[in-house]
């Protein structure tokens, strides 16, 4: 049974693990931007106190929690089930240096315009070797889509870091128009949050769970092929 959704409105969904002042300092803009029904973080079996201090300092935010941490892919999920919108929105905890008015911008692009399937947010400031291989569109969990394909999306049962990816195969597989847009967001890589070594093994561990869900060859078609059109302006 399908779910009884709104019309013209989106949800935020902020999947994090031990954000901490990270996720406050998104949460700090994100609470302020209009056209924005309800903000979904969901923690995904932190050890520190992001969710103390998001109860805390935002009350208007819903905070769901995994006791045990189980990857991006089931943090969304969880979120999914409370989402009563037409839209969503994915976007990352870590995230900074973005503008309240960009995500504004974002969300009336989808919330006017039926002909984009979804809007991917470029973050088009993050360094060389990141945009060369396109890894900050491809890759980025900054994007608005319908609540409906999310739902059908979670039916290949992506698991861990393959949720984007997994989005990215039903954009193409299903022929919808997918539109980037160039906003200023920065992630904050894993080496600076636990540092070169580990941070390195954790996004080497990254690309092979991406890998082992879509074949290393779909995954290079993705970064050569997949959403080369900007959202015009």
């Amino acid at each position: 049974m399908k779910k009884q959704l709104q019309k013209k409105t989106c949800t935020c969904i902020i999947p994090f693990y031990n954000e901490s002042e990270r996720i406050l300092t998104v949460l700090d803009i994100m609470s302020k931007v209009k056209n924005l029904a309800k903000i979904i973080c969901v923690d995904d079996g932190s050890t520190d106190k992001s969710t103390e201090l998001i109860k805390e300092n935002f009350k208007q935010v819903q905070v769901l929690r995994n006791e045990k941490n189980q990857g991006k892919a089931a943090a969304v999920k969880q979120a999914l089930r409370s989402v009563k919108t037409e839209y969503v929105m994915l976007f990352d905890a870590d995230i900074h240096n973005f503008k309240k008015s960009e995500i504004e911008r974002a969300l009336e692009i989808v919330l006017t315009d039926a002909s984009v399937g979804m809007l991917i947010l470029r973050r088009t400031n993050e360094p060389f070797f990141i945009r060369i291989t396109r890894g900050e569109l491809v890759l980025s969990g900054e994007r608005i889509l319908s609540t409906q394909d999310l739902l059908e999306i979670y039916k290949q049962k992506p698991q861990s870091y393959q949720l984007e990816i997994a989005i990215n195969l039903f954009m193409i597989t299903h022929k919808e128009n997918v539109f980037w847009f160039s906003y200023s967001g920065r992630n904050t890589f894993k080496a600076e949050k636990v540092g070169l070594i580990k941070g390195f093994s954790k996004e080497l561990q990254m690309y092979r769970n991406v890998g082992s869900y879509i074949g290393y060859k779909k995954y290079l078609e993705n970064l050569l092929f997949f959403c080369r059109a900007e959202y015009p302006q």
